[in-house]
């Protein structure tokens, strides 16, 4: 072979072969991960429970549930501060979340599990 073609057909084995095997890796994988939700301010509570409502449209369990566990423990840090009113307010939402989480369990929905 000529070095020209060496040179060329080289690096080109190399990104074709890496590009299969991250295709492979891509199409294999149980899960595709995702990124939890983070909860710090009732600003993003709020963006936490869209991200939690759209996943349990799109039957994705296992993420509405890990995001339930994020709002629960940030409702749980925060239901000891602000006026009365504003407690009351966390406290009755953090039972409401509590019940979502654990209707939100994986194993509850075992039909909806994505076996590769």
């Amino acid at each position: 072979m000529s070095p020209w073609l060496l040179g060329i057909a080289a690096p080109l084995g190399v990104v074709l072969v890496i590009g299969a095997a991250a295709l492979i890796t891509r199409l294999t994988e149980r899960r595709r991960s995702h990124q939890r939700a983070t909860v710090c301010d009732m600003r993003t509570f709020h963006v936490a429970e869209r991200q939690v409502a759209w996943q349990v449209a799109r039957h994705d369990w296992e993420m509405a549930h890990l995001n339930a566990e994020v709002i629960c423990t940030w409702l749980t840090s925060e239901r000891h501060y602000g006026s009365a009113r504003r407690q009351r307010k966390i406290k009755q939402a953090l039972e409401v979340w509590n019940a979502r989480r654990v209707e939100y369990r994986p194993e509850e929905h075992p039909a909806s599990q994505r076996d590769a």
